[in-house]
């Protein structure tokens, strides 16, 4: 049933290794339609509009607000210097300068102020608990005949979550059903078999549970690690069995391969964003077996990353946002 029936619950059930905040919403593609037909129905049944007008804005303003929270995420700078570790990079690498003290200072201000609205809006779940984090059965009863509430009943994604880990590594922002629950897992957040929480069922769905959009220099990827594309279309994964792949994303349960760098078979280790440039597939032992071979040592190829695309491309743009290679998976 819908967003507001009586009886849908949603779980989420913490593998991940450290703790996490969840904050459950209204799907935005039904909240305008979902609004109207809430209001008519008050004004036909009850003769005023004003309480479930209140009650549908105040979930389009959860709604609002959690969105700005993920752009922050997103584009917000200083929050990219404690995730992306460019900054402690940096300071490894050059020694401390007074703009970096200064970047550290509004990082640490930007997280703060990010992990104040998730304690406030947010379901907090320690390692290894499960907690209900969505019973909407006292927002509205006439929800449940709304159109979410019939797109529910037939399986459609009436819901939308938000989770994100507390120190901001990694986070997910994915639609689903009022009555489906999820495990998170330190990769991926996978649904969980009905009525059996830590139990997974990832033909049901599955949701990368990505770090970012991109690798800055000398950060890389682990085995089963991805990147995501801010709008979690795409993702580039550098898999157990050695290859590295861009995936298109079909549906919560499925995924279309674009494009690969064809190292199946290969000892995975790591992938990396190299300093000069290059983007590297390394095996165990430290052997390349593949690259972009797109480097050197001159300003062309300083501050270089390797960035996940709404489009579907994977690219390497230089500190001067200019293009030093592209998978060419434009779509």
């Amino acid at each position: 049933m819908g967003f507001g029936s009586a009886d849908n619950q949603i779980h989420v059930a913490n593998r991940c290794g450290e703790n996490i905040y969840v904050i459950p919403m209204p799907n935005k593609d039904w909240v305008w339609g979902d609004i109207g037909f809430t209001v008519l129905t008050t004004i036909l049944t009850f003769g005023e509009a004003a309480p479930a007008a209140a009650t549908a804005i105040n979930s389009l303003s959860r709604l609002q607000k959690a969105i700005t929270l993920v752009k922050s995420i997103l584009g917000n700078p200083y929050v990219k210097a404690i995730k992306y570790a460019a900054l402690e990079y940096k300071i490894a690498r050059n020694g401390l300068r007074e703009v970096e003290t200064e970047i550290l200072r509004k990082a640490e201000a930007a997280r703060k102020e990010i992990i104040t609205f998730l304690k406030s809006e947010g379901a907090l779940i320690k390692p290894n608990e499960f907690k209900q984090v969505s019973n909407e059965k006292n927002y509205n009863p006439l929800r449940m005949i709304s159109p979410s509430g019939w797109g529910g009943l037939f399986g459609a994604s009436d819901a939308a979550l938000f989770i994100a880990t507390e120190s901001l590594s990694r986070f997910a922002l994915f639609n689903t059903n009022s009555d489906y629950s999820w495990i998170v897992e330190p990769n991926m957040v996978v649904r969980s078999k009905y009525g059996h929480i830590w139990e997974s069922a990832k033909s049901e769905g599955y949701y990368r549970f990505s770090a970012s959009d991109r690798l800055v220099e000398g950060q890389d990827l682990k085995p089963n690690e991805s990147i995501s594309s801010p709008n979690k279309s795409y993702d580039f994964v550098y898999q157990e069995d050695g290859n590295a792949v861009i995936y298109e994303r079909r549906k919560p349960d499925g995924e279309k391969a674009i494009w690969a760098s064809d190292t199946y078979g290969k000892a995975a280790w790591r992938t990396c964003m190299q300093d000069d440039g290059n983007f590297v597939v390394y095996e165990a032992e430290g052997k390349p077996v593949w690259a972009t071979d797109k480097c050197g040592y001159d300003p062309m190829y300083e501050g270089c990353s390797l960035v996940m695309q709404d489009d579907g491309n994977l690219v390497i743009y230089n500190k001067d946002n200019k293009v030093i290679w592209a998978s060419g998976t434009y779509r």
